[in-house]
């Protein structure tokens, strides 16, 4: 008999958590497991995709209400009759964890990021107090009420909770990707783009969220721009703040030359066309992005943040810059434009990654750990 796991996500859009869900999904073993999606957002570009692996989907409202997060969930769970509930809510993820605990029902959380992303969108002290607290009190639940937090990096665990490694709740399991030999070379990706062979490409990855530091990628871009005229800057994906760095774009004179690219399925021909990758992020939970562009053997610069020194292979960490020296940033970028990367760091740093970060090793972990839990129908709170 096959076990029903449940998992919540936001929605079916095309973000990190979204995505790599989508493919370990497609791995998961179909006679074994019955997987239902419980979000926020029923409809989504990624949705159809999901549907081709999922038994069913179930919706809940964004209440931000503790108690209405667990009437929901009891709800859905009533309806399912899960043998597994999986929240990739992160620091949020308390109604959920205490609606299974009260009916049972072993219960995973994933920690996706360093922080909650409810703490960096206030300027308020008394708003940032409250939304601390109401923090506060989701972590106090998981911590005490889950029976396993998965942390997608050791940098996720680390800011959840210090002493995690000596903690049997905890449990690392690595973000994967796709591990695809593409061999796409350059001259014909940009072919396949429309993108000029006489160019440099400096490509990022990523939506736009204050997180992403999209200000300072424009100033460095900007810089490098003064000197030489053949550098032009593309920007996949697509968020909030856009409408504002395109302001910051046309306010720098640069409308010509930053190419807003939205969301793309065809990523990986950009990997394939650029010639760096430049990613200067306040904060990641790990940096996907990061990962996929050394399996395409693209050389990495990015900010010397302690998520993107665990994604980033030891041997590019001296392309890593502190994010208040941007001359730094700038002079290693150019350095890399003039230069290059060598062959062997390219090769060293794609089998890291195909070392470390494989979707198939991510799903076959989370299929081990939903079977150890299979009969542990009662979880006892635990207090830390």
């Amino acid at each position: 008999m096959s076990l029903k796991i449940i998992t919540i996500v936001n929605g079916f859009g095309y973000g990190g958590i979204e995505r790599t869900l989508l493919r370990c999904l497609a791995l998961f073993d179909r006679g074994a497991f019955e997987h239902y999606i419980c979000c926020f957002s029923a409809e989504g570009p990624l949705k159809s995709r999901y549907l081709s692996w999922i038994h069913g989907v179930h919706r809940m409202l964004k209440s931000g209400l503790l108690f209405l997060d667990i009437v929901q969930m009891l709800y859905v769970c009533c309806r399912v009759k899960p043998n597994v509930v999986h929240s990739r809510f992160g620091f949020s993820s308390g109604g959920v964890v205490l609606a299974a605990w009260l009916i049972r029902v072993p219960v995973i959380v994933s920690i996706h990021s360093e922080k909650s992303t409810m703490l960096s969108s206030s300027n308020s002290a008394c708003i940032i107090f409250l939304k601390s607290l109401y923090v506060k009190v989701h972590m106090w639940i998981t911590l005490n009420c889950s029976t396993a937090i998965v942390g997608h990096s050791e940098n996720n665990l680390n800011a959840y909770c210090n002493n995690w490694r000596n903690n049997d709740k905890f449990v690392l399991i690595y973000n994967g990707i796709d591990i695809i030999e593409l061999n796409m070379k350059r001259a014909q990706a940009r072919s396949d783009l429309g993108l000029s062979v006489r160019k440099q490409y400096i490509l990022h990855v990523g939506s736009f969220r204050m997180e992403k530091n999209h200000i300072l990628l424009i100033k460095i871009f900007g810089d490098i721009r003064k000197r030489s005229d053949r550098v032009e800057l593309l920007l996949v994906g697509d968020g909030p703040l856009r409408p504002e760095i395109e302001d910051v774009v046309r306010f720098n004179g640069l409308t010509n030359v930053v190419h807003f690219l939205g969301q793309r399925d065809d990523v990986s021909a950009f990997y394939a066309a650029a010639d760096v990758f430049l990613f200067p992020s306040y904060s990641e939970g790990l940096g996907n992005v990061v990962i996929e562009a050394q399996l395409n053997k693209l050389p990495v610069i990015c900010s010397r943040i302690p998520a993107l020194m665990e994604a980033l292979a030891p041997v590019q960490h001296a392309n890593m810059f502190d994010l208040n020296n941007t001359d730094y940033a700038v002079h290693i970028v150019e350095s890399v434009l003039l230069k290059g990367l060598d062959s062997d760091s390219l090769e060293t740093s794609k089998q890291f990654v195909i070392s470390r970060f494989d979707v198939r090793s991510m799903a076959a972990s989370l299929e081990r750990l939903y079977l150890s839990l299979q009969n542990r129908r009662y979880v006892d709170a635990h207090v830390i």
